[in-house]
């Protein structure tokens, strides 16, 4: 599917007043204007976006649909290589109602879940998609892929990695025998041919809450990962940082993150934890989102994923899930050297497949998922033959994905 290009900031209809949303167009166009002011020494941009689903349910068959009665979302892009001849995303499937669709939450009236629903079934699965264009195919039957059919498995982050593909998830098998702990929840598994059923092959599980992210480097050298603290000991709502040199070993040191000079971005727990900007920031909760992009100045830029008051069920709705983004210094990862610091999240939902019609509970919406007023990108790569231009792709809703092209300006050299 396309999608206007050049238009990337049309204007959404007016939203409902609550915790978080604004209820003037004007407001949107006053943060879409803050996109392009000038953070230190970095200005990053949304340039591109589309205003429909690439992929989703609501699709036409051919135009990047869902599998039969199933959400796809969540997406993590991978390359094509001699073990998989195109390239496309890994991506979160759900075909269960009740975590599928927020209207058949349990405790949500009017549509409470239904004591038939079929028990909660969510898989890794894949759709090819274009990294140029953005457009994706048809998400394939989870008979013809599903990374593991014997587990629940959520949220892949993928990476291509000494002709192996990676990727972390979460899943339900909890634990193995280097990690014991309840909180070991996050799963690794690699492949050569990544669309083989069979082929992926568990590499461990660690104890971080809901996902990782990568900047891989040759095996020998240092490796730094990106992770949710979550309700681990102590619960932070922040990051952690973690290197390996052997990916393949399984074994992690976490290491202290640090913060350059004039640079706002609170650390927690003796600077082991990377936190929130806090409620007058419009940011609380965060989780690891996308693999870091290699900028041309030798740094690194990686989105995460934040949300504000009132998000997801036990707010009832009223908050948003949004993106955020820092930049870490290529000479030391743990190193933040410039972030996002505006009083409104970079990046929030707005158009329909995003925002669920305004978490409509009519029922008329077209779109499905498990969250309104959702993005979550965790999908980064660069544009070939475009200097410091990403393709994005992210999910919407809890239930589409949708897809953007961010540009970044190096405006002055960093000493970080």
């Amino acid at each position: 599917r396309g999608y206007d290009r050049g238009n990337s900031f049309a204007e959404p209809p007016p939203r409902p007043s609550s915790s978080y949303h604004d209820p003037s167009p004007q407001h949107h166009q006053q943060h879409y204007q803050q996109h392009y002011q000038q953070q230190p020494g970095y200005v990053v941009e949304l340039t591109e976006r589309s205003p429909h689903p690439v992929i989703s349910g609501a699709n036409p068959k051919g135009q990047g649909r869902s599998p039969g009665s199933c959400t796809a979302f969540n997406p993590s892009y991978i390359p094509a290589s001699a073990g998989l001849n195109t390239s496309g995303v890994l991506l979160r499937i759900c075909c269960g109602p009740k975590p599928c669709n927020w209207l058949k939450s349990n405790d949500f009236p009017p549509a409470a879940a239904d004591s038939s629903d079929p028990p909660p079934v969510e898989h890794i699965g894949f759709a090819p998609c274009d990294i140029h264009t953005g457009a994706c195919g048809d998400v394939l039957p989870l008979s013809t892929f599903n990374l593991d059919p014997q587990h629940t498995l959520q949220d892949p982050r993928a990476f291509l990695y000494d002709g192996d593909y990676y990727t972390f998830y979460w899943t339900s098998q909890t634990g193995d025998a280097k990690c014991t702990s309840k909180m070991c929840s996050v799963g690794l598994s690699k492949s050569p041919t990544p669309l083989v059923q069979g082929s992926w092959q568990a590499v461990g599980h660690f104890p971080w809450y809901r996902n990782a992210c990568c900047i891989m480097k040759p095996r020998g050298q240092k490796s730094y990962c990106f992770w949710g603290f979550g309700p681990n000991e102590p619960y932070l709502p922040g990051l952690g940082v973690s290197y390996t040199t052997d990916i393949d070993s399984a074994n992690f040191t976490q290491v202290p993150w640090k913060v350059a000079a004039g640079v706002h971005s609170p650390l927690g727990n003796d600077s082991m934890a990377f936190l929130p900007l806090g409620p007058e920031y419009n940011e609380l909760g965060l989780e690891a989102s996308a693999r870091p992009v290699l900028l041309s100045d030798g740094n690194y830029l990686h989105f995460y994923a934040a949300h504000t008051q009132g998000f997801g069920k036990p707010g009832n709705w009223t908050g948003n899930y949004t993106v955020g983004w820092i930049v870490l210094s290529g000479d030391d990862p743990t190193k933040v050297i410039a972030r996002w610091n505006k009083k409104t999240p970079w990046m929030n939902p707005v158009y329909d497949y995003e925002t669920l019609c305004n978490a409509d509970r009519s029922g008329s919406c077209k779109y499905t998922g498990a969250n309104p007023w959702t993005i979550f990108l965790p999908s980064a790569d660069p544009i070939p033959g475009r200097k410091d231009t990403f393709r994005v792709w992210f999910g919407a809703g809890d239930g589409n994905t949708g897809t953007a092209v961010v540009k970044v300006t190096v405006s002055r050299v960093i000493i970080a």
